[in-house]
């Protein structure tokens, strides 16, 4: 194997490895995406939750 081709090979073997780590990146931030969405509804239900929200919708529903 002369210098040629081995230079050859190390380039397909990098552009395999970058595109491995942009899809391992992508499915890091799809989960990411889902991790703080699910946080956001957990917040939001806990405000719902709070006899703060409860006395204030009251007082506004009369």
């Amino acid at each position: 194997m002369d210098l040629s081709s081995a230079a050859q090979w190390a380039e397909i073997v990098g552009l395999i490895t970058i595109l491995g780590a942009a899809i391992y990146s992508w499915f890091q931030i799809k989960e990411l995406k889902k991790a703080r969405q699910s946080a956001a509804a957990l917040s939001l239900s806990e405000l719902f939750q709070s006899p703060e929200f409860a006395a204030g919708l009251s007082i506004v529903s009369y």
